[in-house]
């Protein structure tokens, strides 16, 4: 039994007429014919009866026609469908700590305002959980703020450059000054991060002996035992801007032999199938950041 059986019954039921029927859908007479008789095969029963000239639909005939209008109607709608409108599911949304708290607030906001109704999935992570995601297709697009990503199986657009810093307090800068704190005293970000392995690997290459005073595992965390006068850290200029402007925090401009270029980057699936939601966030991206 195919959908085009009911298509071809509904409009016989409608027009009371094979022969009318026939010229609204374009068929020959006879394959019409065929059409009902495979229903009428299927079913063991007739769906219309002539009475003199008249064409009226049996008892099976009007079941079969109010459950064929629930049916079409469905089919129909089927039909009006708009795959690049369609976004199944949520749309998921990996980012780092450094990215998603300070440049991507207004982005989202405004992201909103063109989607109110979907749902947004938002993974925090570190970059190296991010791309295992990312690669087996369990998010759609990641936010970093990290060095050039270069990968095969990934785009990544460049947002920005961002500057890096060495930061502290006005407190624990007075002590260096006057020598109470003579060795430098370091807080350091999370295990396996790009900041930390980059501050850790310019200290080596200075030879600059130092105390690891504390390790946090989130750049707020960081900024709390900085801003206590506990140590100095390395980190993008934009985490730590209105702790600056307030004067809880002062920062050093990177010497220039310590050349690390950090990025703020949108990355996705080479093979990812751009839907109309995601098209628009990398879009709104573009424009925002």
């Amino acid at each position: 039994m195919e959908i085009r059986n009911f298509v071809t019954f509904r409009m016989i039921a409608q027009t009371k007429s094979f022969t009318k029927a026939a010229g609204v859908l374009g068929y020959a007479q006879s394959t019409l014919t065929n059409h009902i008789d495979q229903i009428e095969s299927y079913y063991g029963s007739e769906v219309f009866e002539r009475l003199g000239r008249q064409l009226i639909l049996t008892p099976l005939g009007e079941h079969l026609y109010e459950k064929s209008e629930d049916l079409l109607r469905v089919y129909d709608e089927i039909l009006q469908l708009n795959g690049s409108e369609i976004h199944q599911g949520p749309l998921r949304i990996g980012a780092e700590e450094s990215i998603a708290l300070y440049k991507l607030k207004d982005l989202f906001l405004n992201y909103r305002t063109l989607y109110p109704d979907l749902e947004i999935v938002l993974v925090n992570e570190p970059y190296s959980d991010l791309k295992k995601k990312l690669l087996d297709g369990s998010i759609d697009i990641v936010y970093i703020i990290d060095r050039m990503i270069d990968d095969p199986n990934l785009t990544s657009q460049v947002l920005s450059e961002e500057k890096m810093v060495f930061v502290y307090s006005p407190e624990y800068h007075r002590k260096r000054e006057e020598g109470i704190i003579e060795r430098p005293r370091v807080v350091l970000t999370r295990k396996g991060g790009t900041y930390r392995k980059i501050l850790q690997t310019y200290l080596s290459q200075k030879k600059i002996s130092h105390e690891i005073v504390m390790e946090a595992g989130s750049i707020e965390l960081v900024k709390q035992h900085l801003i206590l006068g506990m140590g100095a850290s390395y980190l993008p200029l934009v985490t730590v801007a209105k702790e600056i402007d307030q004067g809880l925090l002062i920062y050093e401009s990177v010497p220039e032999d310590f050349t690390q270029k950090i990025y703020a980057q949108m990355i996705f699936h080479r093979s990812k199938i751009i839907t109309s939601p995601l098209k628009a966030l990398i879009e709104l991206t573009l424009e925002t950041i």
